[in-house]
């Protein structure tokens, strides 16, 4: 198992676009091996997606397949560490085995606990961390093209503008 951050291979990641603020970036799976120099990422990589920051409330998770694995490819999609003030954050809290088999492959998807009298609508980073991707059950990921959106607001002033 080996841990990459994007932050240091591709532009605008980490970076909030529009209003809410969305972390998104399209992830090829192909250029970041020749970007660090690797022939594939392994089963139980992590890949540090977005740089997120206190007091960020994630809403929204989307995914869009642009170029499939071709074989079984799933990942997670949540924190390697748990860092948000009501304890909801793990390693699949945004997306729990999103499927990268398949070109066209879309989820979106709410981040909570899916309603009830004591409804979480959204989960708040309680300081800066990373979203993270987990890749879960391929032998070699290298042909993967997706797009990955993390949608939310900031609620620290500090962090607007």
């Amino acid at each position: 198992m080996a841990t990459y951050t994007l932050a240091q291979q591709l532009k605008g990641v980490g970076q909030t676009y529009g209003f809410p603020p969305v972390h998104a970036e399209r992830i090829s799976l192909p250029d970041l091996c020749t970007l660090l120099g690797i022939s594939a990422f392994a089963n139980a990589d992590v890949i540090e997606a977005f740089g997120v920051h206190e007091g960020f409330l994630a809403y929204c998770v989307v995914l869009k397949v642009i170029t499939g694995e071709g074989a079984v490819a799933t990942f997670d999609f949540g924190v390697t560490e748990n860092d948000d003030i009501l304890g909801n954050l793990d390693v699949d809290c945004f997306l729990d085995g999103a499927d990268l088999q398949t070109a066209g492959t879309e989820v979106i998807t709410l981040v909570g606990n899916g309603g009830g009298a004591d409804a979480v609508m959204g989960i708040l980073f309680s300081r800066d961390t990373t979203a993270d991707i987990l890749l879960a059950t391929a032998t070699a990921y290298e042909t993967a093209v997706f797009d990955l959106s993390l949608v939310g607001w900031e609620t620290k002033p500090t962090n607007i503008g």
